[in-house]
């Protein structure tokens, strides 16, 4: 098992990965940040997703009724972190007995249900 502080390192295979299948350095931020644990990596649940994304919406409504430029920039930038964490919704992130982060991969239905299932059992 690896260490929980989330002091992740990233492979170069991991990296050469993410590029390929459209992964910003800033979405692996993301993703160690909200990804659940589980037995053998990082997980972004719908849930986890969910969670960040209620934040923002309420920073979004609280912002609704300015009017001003930077108000405006301050609306786009949320509308783009939401849409960025809805695409990272089942994410999945192997991560080696020394804490580094293998590779990246969207995880198929099957694979989010072994991976979910074997968490609750932990």
């Amino acid at each position: 098992m690896y260490d929980s502080t989330r002091n992740f390192t990233i492979s170069g295979h991991c990296a050469r990965r993410a590029a390929q299948r459209g992964y910003r350095a800033t979405d692996l931020d993301i993703l160690e940040r909200i990804a659940t644990l589980a037995p053998d990596g990082l997980f972004v649940r719908r849930r986890d997703a969910e969670r960040e994304i209620k934040g923002l919406e309420s920073r979004l409504r609280r912002l609704r009724g300015k009017r001003s430029a930077q108000a405006s920039v301050e609306k786009a930038e949320l509308v783009r972190r939401i849409d960025r964490l809805m695409r990272l919704q089942g994410t999945f992130l192997p991560v080696s007995e020394g804490g580094a982060l293998k590779t990246v991969y969207r995880s198929s239905p099957r694979r989010t249900k072994r991976v979910l299932r074997d968490h609750r059992q932990r």
